[in-house]
């Protein structure tokens, strides 16, 4: 199960002065203001805009959903978690949002563990590491840890590391975790070395510059066991890893496997040949924005994942989601997906018998984009439908940030992934561990 890494950032053009005052490039601006009022008795020839509003220090800049928790990145760098998970070197069921690191310029969340990445570059992971996701120790798993991703292997002297990579972004999924760095992709865990299915318990170049005429990567993401980034410059999706069911986007009939395993060869091309602008994969199956303004997917579908009708086994070539339905900012989950239409409403597809496709129903899966209601008390939805800025999808939950700046969360709350209790038919709260809600619940 994927990591669900969204970040809601763009670059705007602001008043020269403004322009002087912040270098930062990584304090990216949100969407512009309305323009001013039309001042006076005398009509300007142009009316005057405001320049677009610089995110306060506590508006939710991204949001990544893991196996059964999730966590929020505020602007001040604040990130909030909540569900199951580790936190500080244990296993611990968190109720609510609680602060589980400052200081981040990005999140990633992986099936049992999460990591951020400072503005120094560097890597913080904590959660289960006993498939070597955290990167914490040379040689060794551990049960459940924290701290700072070392650097890769010494090749000297053995049991040392070289001086820790300097990340321009990290992603994480099922028990693994990746970093993009200048010189090529790194990986840990599960995925950390495509030769062999196992692990690696410290970063690991896995793709280089050289690698198929490879130029770089724009972004990665990570399934329970694929890699799949899109190109930088053409948008073309490449994949490697696990292919059982065609989700590093290769007929599993025809694949070539690396020797002696059941993974692809690193950086093999997929059916989306261009125009990728953004990547999600999930559980057994891959997602992509396309620039034209849809989505496409391709890999196992059993559930309906691929967003197409009628539901495939697995497909090797990229589906339309919703026949090319206008979608956009795709978030994919262990066995479902979401994404948003042109008015921010939220449209999801596949596994729903937990409620994670939010409409309204929990007894069956879906191979159609289904809309996703207003927001709910827990046993009946009674608001407004919400409008979201960015999605994210974790194993049978689902969650967003609003345009109000709020989270919101809809599926299964079993181990509070839905970061609140839930209001059951008579009025009362329910218990902790009690069911799930198939419409988005206010979480914080």
């Amino acid at each position: 199960m994927t990591a669900r890494i969204v970040r809601i950032e763009s670059l705007a053009i602001v008043a020269l002065a403004l322009a002087a005052s912040c270098s930062d490039e990584r304090k990216d601006l949100l969407a512009p203001q309305a323009p001013n009022e039309m001042i006076g008795l005398t009509p300007l020839p142009v009316p005057l805009e405001r320049p677009p509003r610089f995110p306060g220090p506590n508006d939710f800049m991204d949001i990544s959903a893991g196996g059964n928790h999730t966590c929020a990145r505020k602007f001040n760098g604040d990130v909030f978690c909540w569900g199951a998970e580790g936190e500080a070197g244990y296993e611990k069921l968190i109720k609510i949002p609680t602060l589980a690191f400052s200081g981040a310029i990005q999140i990633a969340v992986g099936n049992a563990h999460a990591c951020a990445l400072n503005t120094a570059g560097a890597a913080y992971c904590w959660g289960g590491g006993e498939e070597g996701q955290l990167g914490l120790q040379v040689g060794a798993m551990i049960g459940w840890g924290s701290g700072y991703v070392l650097g890769p292997a010494d090749p000297n002297y053995a049991y040392n590391t070289l001086a820790p990579i300097v990340f321009s972004s990290i992603t994480a999924g099922g028990s693994s975790t990746c970093g993009l760095a200048a010189t090529g992709v790194y990986c840990w865990g599960a995925v950390g070395d495509y030769t062999k299915p196992g692990f690696m318990s410290i970063p690991n170049l896995v793709v280089t510059g050289g690698n198929y005429s490879w130029n770089g990567f724009a972004q990665i993401a990570i399934g329970d066991g694929h890699v799949c980034g899109y190109a930088t410059g053409n948008g073309q999706v490449m994949c490697w890893g696990a292919d059982t069911f065609a989700q590093a986007g290769s007929d599993p009939a025809t694949a070539f496997y690396y020797p002696g395993t059941k993974q692809v060869m690193f950086a093999m091309n997929t059916g989306i040949t261009s125009g990728a602008s953004r990547i999600s994969a999930g559980g057994e199956f891959t997602c992509a924005d396309l620039a034209a303004g849809s989505v496409q997917c391709f890999g196992k579908s059993v559930d309906g994942q691929l967003g197409n009708a009628p539901a495939y086994w697995f497909s090797a070539a990229p589906q339309a989601v919703g026949g090319g339905m206008a979608l956009h900012g795709v978030a994919a989950g262990n066995r479902h997906a979401c994404a948003l239409d042109a008015n921010s409403e939220a449209w999801c597809w596949g596994y729903n018998y937990n409620g994670a496709v939010g409409n309204g129903t929990w007894s069956y899966s879906t191979s159609t984009p289904q809309k996703v209601l207003g927001v709910s008390t827990g046993y009946q939805t009674n608001g407004a439908t919400v409008k979201f800025r960015a999605l994210a999808a974790g194993q049978l939950h689902t969650c967003g940030i609003g345009t109000d700046n709020h989270i919101y969360c809809w599926g299964n709350n079993y181990l509070r992934q839905l970061g609140t209790s839930l209001v059951g038919s008579n009025g009362q709260t329910l218990p902790l561990g009690s069911g799930w809600v198939p419409a988005p619940v206010l979480v914080m």
